[in-house]
């Protein structure tokens, strides 16, 4: 390897290190913190997409409550195939089974679908957040992160998320739109930080 490609390669692995950290920085729940940890050290020892087979639940016991995993299907939509205990209770009601199309409003798919297709495409996390309105349960703020796996033939297919709650009281709630989620990417090649907007559930 010449000179050049080594310090560009340890340069773009020094970035990315970088990048994770502040990424990291911004969860604002040790839940989402610890499962990009885990997440990570996968990444690590798989040299690249960690595969939905190499995910061990003995290892994250204490995660497993506020998991779910969505699986891309050949047209393109997502299936959860798992939704935690935690989450359940939170939404109050059980995704597993059901499109994401089919979980969130109409005007909100488009966005959504934008934001679990970069994870995918990207092979890298992205989290979003919001507020949202649960039936009987009040407004809720919300973060979620969403981590990439990739199937056996280590096609990049399911999307790992990881969701913490914040109830709002009624003045806090009034000041926010619920229409709108915050996403945040961690920085591309060239060091940008990528952010957007995207229809909320």
């Amino acid at each position: 390897m010449s000179k050049f490609l080594a310090n560009a390669t340890f340069k773009s692995a020094g970035a990315q290190i970088a990048g994770i950290a502040a990424f990291r920085a911004r969860l604002a729940d040790p839940v989402l913190a610890k499962m990009l940890d885990h997440w990570c050290a996968m990444k690590a020892e798989a040299h690249g997409a960690p595969r939905r087979g190499a995910l061990d639940p003995s290892a994250i016991p204490t995660l497993l409550r506020h998991l779910q995993i969505h699986q891309r299907e050949a047209d393109g939509r997502f299936r959860c195939r798992l939704s935690g205990t935690a989450i359940v209770q939170q939404l109050g009601r059980d995704a597993t089974g059901a499109y994401l199309d089919e979980a969130i409003r109409p005007e909100a798919v488009a966005g959504r679908m934008r934001i679990f297709n970069r994870a995918l495409e990207t092979g890298m996390p992205v989290s979003y957040s919001g507020v949202m309105e649960v039936p009987g349960k009040g407004m809720k703020a919300y973060q979620r992160l969403l981590l990439p796996l990739a199937d056996a033939q280590g096609k990049p297919s399911f999307v790992l998320s990881v969701m913490a709650f914040k109830m709002l009281g009624p003045m806090d709630a009034a000041k926010l739109n619920d229409t709108q989620a915050i996403v945040e990417m961690l920085p591309d090649d060239a060091g940008q930080s990528i952010a957007g907007v995207a229809q909320a559930a």
